[in-house]
């Protein structure tokens, strides 16, 4: 998949993770952890901004074929993977990954574990994916498309 094909995936991934965020701010007085929804609620839709920006981006990075590929894979995989984790711990109530948001006891050992796990493993793959657009970016030629730029 060539990097404008990336791009527009990225576009439609972020268009859809943005609905999503906003779907998921229906709920959130109905959950164990309201407050935990709202964040992701919020995250849902600065992560869908965030995509939307990376399938703009993408056509202009300079990256391998195989470096272009995991880096769209694991940023729309990390997004949408630390969206998952915030919703499943509004759900299920847990609060020991996000003391910030999450007032009271701890919930479920087993929950308190995944949402824990998902978190840890999303905001990696986040930052990999990230120096991995950055690295695309500073190989890039800094007057890339001012040739059909408007005057």
């Amino acid at each position: 998949m060539d990097a404008n094909r990336l791009g527009h995936w990225l576009l439609r991934l972020g268009a859809v993770l943005l609905v999503i965020g906003v779907i998921t701010g229906f709920p959130v007085m109905g959950l164990k952890n309201p407050h935990l929804a709202l964040s992701a609620h919020l995250t849902g839709i600065s992560n869908g901004v965030m995509l939307l920006v990376l399938g703009l981006v993408w056509p202009r990075l300079r990256l391998p074929t195989l470096w272009s590929w995991i880096g769209a894979a694991l940023a729309a995989a990390s997004l949408y993977g630390i969206w998952l984790a915030l919703t499943l711990g509004a759900a299920l109530g847990t609060r020991e990954s996000t003391p910030l948001t999450s007032p009271g006891a701890p919930g479920p050992a087993q929950a308190e574990a995944l949402v824990g796990l998902l978190i840890s493993v999303s905001s990696i793959a986040c930052l990999v994916a990230l120096v991995i657009v950055l690295v695309g970016l500073m190989r890039a030629p800094a007057n890339h498309g001012a040739a059909n730029a408007q005057p």
